[in-house]
């Protein structure tokens, strides 16, 4: 798109809060449009407690615990800031699966997290894409889930940690990473 100009304004890791905080610097390039996918680690931090879901974020900084009712509030904010400051192309994805098994305790967590999303952005008159019900389509075309698959249980710092280094240090793509991980197709 050589006429237009595509800024990346994620940041990996933020919880809606962080975006919350920090959305009159984002919005201050005055962009015709945003697109905006928050809620992923919100979704991993209010799924489990202890170093490996909400305390993690504790230590990062955030002022509390993420909650699903807490992730739904800062939408709400964000995506009336959206609307207030005349930003007339609003679009907001559900955020993706937890792993890949459709019927986990994680996917269901996550799927009360995408509902949250759809009811703010009808709220807020923003554009809904549903990503999530997306990339179940796609596993499925892919054949679906792995049956060796294991639900995600939670943030596995050693599986981000080591498939960051066959990726990065050793080559391998990310589908190939994905296969050693737990059998993983689309995540």
């Amino acid at each position: 798109m050589p006429d237009h100009d595509v800024i990346n304004a994620g940041v990996n890791g933020e919880l809606a809060w962080n975006l919350r905080n920090r959305i009159d610097t984002v919005l201050s390039v005055i962009p015709d449009t945003v697109i905006i996918m928050v809620g992923t680690n919100d979704a991993m931090g209010s799924f489990r407690d202890g170093y490996f879901g909400g305390d993690l974020y504790v230590a990062m900084g955030s002022p509390q615990k993420p909650t699903l009712k807490w992730h739904k509030e800062n939408l709400q904010i964000l995506l009336e800031t959206l609307r207030d400051r005349n930003i007339q192309n609003r679009v907001v994805l559900t955020i993706p699966p937890l792993g890949e098994v459709r019927t986990s305790s994680s996917n269901k967590h996550v799927d009360l997290l995408n509902s949250n999303i759809a009811q703010v952005a009808q709220e807020t008159g923003t554009t809904l894409l549903d990503l999530n019900a997306e990339l179940w389509k796609e596993l499925e075309a892919l054949g679906g889930a792995d049956v060796r698959t294991k639900e995600f249980t939670g943030i596995d710092l050693w599986a981000q940690t080591f498939g960051s280094l066959l990726y990065n240090v050793f080559g391998w793509s990310w589908n190939d990473v994905g296969e050693y991980n737990n059998k993983l197709k689309i995540t």
